[in-house]
């Protein structure tokens, strides 16, 4: 499968040319070699990068906004099932924060968010969530432990979106300064 995702898209894969040079393409072809060709492309790709810095969007900052987004997202699963709230009410109020952010950003910045949210589907994140949410359920005596992993899909969205558009904020108002 990973195969079929590099060669319909090379630009979504570390081997293919857009690599830049801040990427490691060893760490970047071990990690499509363990069958990841399809994620691969989130963590290494250049192009995102480029076109991000080109708008003030570096890639730092897009790790540590999903980085956030997960956090935040994990802590309101796990509010959830301390709780008792929800999931529905969680997912539908997230998701509709999602698309209202959505239609104030660039396009550039919603398919680098909404693309975002695929960190967690990852061979190490989905286990170590689901046996989280189970071991928390169990421990607390919930229904069900259910809706961590769930919660840390949107949340990277929404860091992302959030993150975009205060960056364009701000390039609006340091534009004005500077014709002022």
């Amino acid at each position: 499968m990973g195969v079929l995702a590099a060669s319909a898209d090379r630009r979504s894969t570390a081997l293919s040319s857009g690599a830049g040079p801040d990427h490691d393409n060893g760490f970047c072809l071990l990690y499509w070699l363990r069958g990841n060709g399809g994620r691969a492309g989130t963590q290494c790709d250049g192009d995102h990068g480029r076109e991000s810095e080109r708008r003030r969007f570096q890639k730092r900052l897009l790790i540590r906004s999903v980085a956030v987004g997960v956090g935040v997202g994990a802590a309101i699963g796990v509010a959830k099932i301390l709780f008792a709230w929800s999931l529905a009410a969680i997912l539908v109020g997230a998701y509709l924060l999602a698309l209202l952010l959505t239609v104030f950003s660039r396009e550039e910045l919603v398919n680098l968010a909404w693309d975002s949210a695929g960190v967690t589907t990852g061979p190490i994140t989905v286990p170590l969530l689901l046996a989280l949410g189970v071991g928390l359920g169990e421990a607390v005596g919930a229904v069900e432990g259910f809706g961590i992993l769930a919660a840390c899909s949107v949340g990277p969205i929404i860091s992302v979106l959030v993150s975009g558009l205060w960056i364009d904020w701000q390039t609006r108002r340091n534009l004005k300064e500077i014709k002022a």
